[in-house]
């Protein structure tokens, strides 16, 4: 079966309840109708939609199609004449999920949509207004209703999964866990005991929702090797009928045979929660959980020769913290990154991230027409089985040459709020790119992780046959 007419990227596809047709959603704004046995005829094409399709899902009977787009709208369609059945205009932002309410019931009427205004629409095809509307305070970016039809979840920026009772529009249920956006959810749709859900902190999880479960956090499996990619798309799990297996999409990468043995043998762990850090390791294709060191970085820089000293036993001892932490509850040997950056300015001042506005903007004259440089400490702590963990570290270094900043730039530039989590109070990647007139060094080392350094780390490590 090969399926082609789409003139943009497919984002979603669904069989029928009955396995006879199929549905895809694509980016070019239209909805493609097949048959899925014989010759897999294109039958029908739902045009009407002004943006992308975000989702598409089938009604209970498989004779109608939901969709939701990125024109803030939800569509109910007649999958058989092709017409337009609803149009559901609430929402003030893209609509990134929807789904039937109650498919058990064979309910073809009511379903509900998510979207990025952080709202939870429940709409019922008979009616011309929405039939509920429950708030969420952060935008949402998938949902999926319990076999009941009684409680519908929802995956959010905020890395949770909350569960809504349609009757009283309250929260009935928060599953924590993730450490990065939920984007895909699915039940599991014989019993409806299990939700799956893919995040971007290259995770699929497994939730029991049986009542008495014995999991404080209701989290049965985490199963990672299907990492997300910097497009952050939003991927969404599946299950088989019979609810022993789960699937999900992960982003094409880069894959080196060692980087796959070293994913086989240990449980590989940022203990970084930097967004920065955690785009450029996606790029090398390592699975990995995010699990932030709580280490408070107070360590005391008079004590200290040189500045690469400093940022080289603060990375150490986040890393440390996180491996001794999760020493004694992880099933694999551990594989534990850590890192910290610091700017060092022209007299040799250790500058971290800035305690407020004022202090940002204090530091940023100090860069002008200088140059600063940026140390990256990374430290890898490695269980090999013996009382010691395996530990080896290294410093880049990375000189920065600003221009001249004036008294406008500089308060312009802090008014966007960007220096305020950016040790030196500057980005480079971004905004601060037109201050810099040149670099001696590593650009990755500059936003937060040096790339080049740390892939000769793994190659050490695996001619040495840690793994």
């Amino acid at each position: 079966m090969h399926l082609t007419g789409h003139k943009g990227e497919v984002t979603s596809c669904r069989f029928s309840d009955t396995g006879e047709h199929i549905a895809s959603g694509s980016a070019d704004k239209q909805v493609f109708l097949w048959n899925t046995y014989g010759e897999c005829a294109n039958y029908g094409v739902l045009q009407g939609h002004k943006g992308g399709i975000l989702e598409v899902q089938w009604m209970p009977g498989s004779e109608r199609v939901i969709t939701a787009s990125t024109d803030h709208t939800v569509a109910m369609w007649d999958a058989m004449t092709g017409e337009r059945l609803r149009r559901g205009k609430h929402h003030t932002a893209p609509v990134n999920s929807c789904c039937p309410l109650s498919k058990s019931a064979g309910d073809d009427n009511m379903f509900v949509s998510a979207s990025d205004d952080g709202q939870l629409v429940i709409w019922d095809a008979r009616e011309r207004n929405p039939a509920a509307v429950i708030e969420h305070s952060q935008p949402l970016t998938s949902v999926v209703a319990a076999v009941s039809g009684n409680v519908v979840y929802a995956g959010s920026l905020d890395n949770t999964i909350t569960g809504w009772d349609v009757r009283t529009q309250s929260a009935v249920q928060t599953l924590r866990g993730h450490s990065g956006t939920v984007v895909g959810l699915a039940m599991s749709p014989k019993t409806g005991n299990y939700l799956a859900s893919t995040s971007l902190d290259n995770t699929v999880r497994l939730w029991d929702l049986r009542p008495y479960c014995r999991l404080s956090n209701r989290c049965e499996r985490v199963y990672t090797g299907a990492p997300h990619g910097y497009e952050m798309n939003l991927v969404r799990p599946a299950f088989d009928k019979d609810e022993s297996m789960v699937a999900s999409g992960g982003a094409d990468r880069l894959r080196i045979p060692f980087i796959e043995a070293l994913e086989q043998r240990f449980r590989v762990v940022l203990a970084s929660a930097s967004p920065r850090r955690r785009e450029l390791l996606d790029r090398l294709g390592i699975s990995y959980e995010v699990i932030p060191s709580t280490f408070a970085e107070d360590l005391d820089k008079a004590k200290y020769a040189a500045a690469s000293d400093y940022v080289l036993d603060t990375a150490v001892q986040k890393t440390t913290e996180v491996f001794h932490r999760l020493k004694g509850e992880s099933s694999k040997p551990l594989f534990v990154i850590g890192a910290d950056t610091i700017v060092v300015n022209s007299r040799g001042v250790i500058l971290e991230k800035p305690t407020s506005r004022d202090d940002a903007a204090a530091t940023l004259r100090g860069l002008s027409n200088a140059v600063n440089t940026v140390y990256t400490g990374v430290c890898v702590m490695i269980d090999t089985g013996s009382a010691q963990p395996h530990v080896v570290t290294a410093v880049e270094a990375t000189g920065v040459e600003f221009g001249e900043l004036d008294d406008a730039m500089v308060d312009a530039y802090v008014a966007t709020g960007e220096p305020h989590d950016k040790a030196g109070s500057y980005a480079y990647q971004s905004l601060a790119c037109f201050f810099v007139h040149r670099i001696r060094g590593d650009y990755y080392n500059v936003v937060g992780f040096p790339c080049a350094r740390f892939f000769q780390m793994l190659r050490e490590l695996h001619a040495e046959g840690v793994f």
